[in-house]
């Protein structure tokens, strides 16, 4: 297919007129699918104080036998906020390869925009998983003085036999920015086999995880922490691992697990957060 775009309108100018919402995006096929950008973006709010529009969710499956699954840029955020208030509904990225057969994807973004949550993103393939470039699930930034949590930050899933990701996955919570209120929850970033355990999982390799909560402000804890879980035969390389608490957030837990083959980790930080 060629670009696939259903994001919703921007809102008018005024005192507050919310963005508007995307559309969901859904590809269904028997055989071979091969996309090219789907963007399912909320709109941005207009005027002085408004939420964006809610994103959309993009679902991309291959329930044949056979084909191989390619994708490329993949965007599924809510829209931007303006003023003091948060934003709309956070979006969704699900891709299932049910073939034998390679999924490949490009970028992915479910970052929540200002004053918005991230989207979670799951992919499943049969048989590999290969992601050329980042994936992002991060909460965004708080408008305006908005007194509330700190933006949460989506899921991220990954199941297949070998997993190669060649870009950074960042999946961490937005701070709070009101005194009283904390950070956002950090998200979990599960690596894994194709049936979500390790018996079914081959290689892996990854370019840098992060996956942190937001920080708090004044003297409430702040959101839940991160984790990271990965799964494989064998880790060629991870990258960074990163699950630092926000201020006054605790860190998060890192599992690594090579079942039959060499664990190759790169610098693992989980330290708790500075206290306020």
């Amino acid at each position: 297919t060629g670009a696939l775009t259903a994001t919703g309108g921007a809102g008018g100018a005024g005192a507050g007129f919310v963005g508007g919402n995307a559309a969901n995006i859904t590809l269904d096929s028997q055989g071979q699918i091969s996309a090219t950008t789907a963007t399912a973006n909320g709109g941005a709010a207009g005027g002085t104080t408004a939420a964006g529009g809610n994103a959309g969710a993009i679902l991309i499956t291959n329930n044949a036998a056979a084909g191989t699954l390619t994708a490329t840029t993949l965007t599924a955020r809510a829209g931007a906020a303006t003023g003091a208030t948060t934003s709309g509904a956070a979006g969704s990225v699900t891709v299932t390869n049910n073939a034998a057969t390679l999924l490949q994807t490009g970028a992915i973004d479910t970052s929540g925009q200002a004053g918005g949550v991230g989207g979670n993103v799951i992919l499943t393939s049969g048989a590999g998983v290969t992601a050329t470039s980042t994936i992002a699930t991060s909460g965004g930034t708080l408008t305006a003085l908005t007194a509330g949590t700190g933006r949460a930050a989506g899921n991220v899933t990954i199941k297949g036999v070998n997993r190669l990701v060649s870009g950074a996955i960042t999946s961490s919570g937005g701070a709070a920015i009101v005194s009283g209120n904390a950070g956002g929850a950090g998200g979990t970033v599960l690596i894994t086999g194709t049936d979500g355990s390790i018996n079914t999982a081959g290689t892996l390799t990854t370019t840098g995880i992060t996956a942190s909560n937001g920080g708090a402000l004044g003297t409430v804890v702040s959101g839940t922490a991160g984790s990271v879980t990965l799964e494989a035969t064998s880790v060629a390389a991870t990258g960074a691992i990163v699950t630092t608490g926000g201020a006054n957030g605790a860190g998060g837990n890192v599992t690594a697990t090579a079942s039959t083959g060499a664990l190759n980790i790169g610098t693992v930080t989980t330290t708790g957060g500075t206290a306020n």
